[in-house]
């Protein structure tokens, strides 16, 4: 009997193959491989194009330009300062994360409490629940820790 092969339809065009660390049939593997090197060469010569002015070049789909873009290994915004694609929540320009930082903020402050927490009341007495917390005795643990003072306690009873 022959060890199982993976097989897999290809997500771009649905051929079945061997499945691979792309998850791309070898045709679309090159595909791939091409309009990438389409993209770099372009780039190359025109190092400020925007992510806009290179889809319009190079007639590589805008899908992809934002695939190669997010997968900075291939079209990094560290080398080409205009390129961008778009914030997933307003769709605005971005070079890095899911979010831009406006949405980001709002995000935060949709999640903060909309008054200040309450301070946690301190008990006044030197007792909570029937356990007593003293800070004397030798503890293996940080002096006056409440697992040293819990610790002692259980040991007296």
């Amino acid at each position: 009997m022959m060890p199982g092969l993976t097989v897999d339809n290809c997500p771009r065009c649905g051929a079945i193959f061997n499945k691979n660390l792309r998850n791309l049939c070898p045709n679309c593997m090159k595909q791939m491989d091409d309009m990438l090197e389409v993209c770099e060469s372009y780039l190359l010569r025109h190092d400020k194009a925007t992510t806009e002015q290179l889809q319009q070049a190079t007639g590589v789909p805008m899908d992809v330009i934002m695939k190669f873009i997010k997968e900075e290994r291939k079209l990094s915004t560290k080398f080409y300062p205009n390129l961008t694609y778009p914030c997933e929540k307003c769709g605005r320009g971005i070079r890095e994360a899911r979010i831009c930082a406006k949405c980001g903020t709002e995000l935060l402050e949709a999640f903060r409490p909309a008054r200040p927490a309450e301070p946690i009341p301190q008990p006044s007495a030197d007792s909570v629940s029937g356990i007593v917390f003293t800070n004397n005795g030798d503890c293996p643990l940080q002096r006056g820790s409440f697992s040293c003072r819990i610790r002692r306690q259980l040991q007296e009873v």
